[in-house]
């Protein structure tokens, strides 16, 4: 089996930011670069937030190359990996962004966005029991999060419509106007006949959206 091939990083990745937000990214990243050329003790800080900044910008070698530098001086900067291991994702380097996300979670337990960026990584290599391990412990960090629940809540429907029940719910109580939320569980609700409770999600949710085309021929 062939290796995929490499992606070479490069400054020239266009970005999706809205003109001014690029205009402020370009000036932060000069007075950066100002300060790095000025001082004679190199700050991992400074190496680090200009190496976010050019992540943003697609500026990714730079990117890199900062972040490196950034881990170099200081080994415990975990925010220097933190956007690392995004520039590993763009490279699908998938088992050095999880190396760098575990290397967070070792000095950090407590951070419920790595959590959520492993379950991502899982989510997309269909390891539903490793996705849903992640995404539960992201909600320990986060118990309000009403997204984190649905995305669980999409990874149960493979193997406990139950749980997935129980996650839509949640993620509807912490944000009521979910209308992805409102639908899956009023489909669950008309597909085991529970007819009186399907009908209240699908008027709830056309009240929200009133366009939806499937909760208006169900109901």
């Amino acid at each position: 089996m062939k290796e995929p091939p490499k992606i070479e990083l490069s400054d020239y990745i266009e970005s999706d930011l809205p003109p001014e937000m690029i205009k402020y990214y370009n000036s932060e990243a000069k007075i950066l670069t100002a300060e790095i050329n000025n001082k004679k003790n190199k700050s991992a800080f400074s190496y680090c937030r200009r190496g976010a900044i050019y992540r943003k910008l697609g500026k990714l070698k730079s990117a890199m190359n900062d972040l490196q530098e950034a881990i170099f001086l200081e080994p415990l900067f975990l925010n220097a990996y933190w956007h690392r291991h995004f520039i590993y994702l763009f490279q699908d380097k998938i088992n050095e962004a999880l190396d760098d996300l575990n290397f967070i979670i070792k000095y950090n337990r407590t951070n419920a966005e790595v959590y959520l960026s492993k379950a991502e990584i899982f989510r997309m290599k269909n390891d539903v029991t490793l996705a849903i391990l992640n995404y539960s412990q992201a909600i320990k960090y986060k118990p309000t999060d009403a997204d984190i629940y649905f995305r669980r809540g999409e990874m149960y429907e493979k193997t406990n419509q139950v749980l997935a029940m129980d996650d839509f719910s949640k993620c509807i109580f912490y944000d009521p106007k979910r209308t992805d939320a409102l639908l899956k569980r009023g489909m669950f609700y008309f597909e085991n006949e529970n007819w009186i409770a399907a009908i209240q999600d699908f008027t709830t949710l056309l009240k929200i959206d009133c366009q939806n085309s499937h909760a208006c021929s169900l109901k």
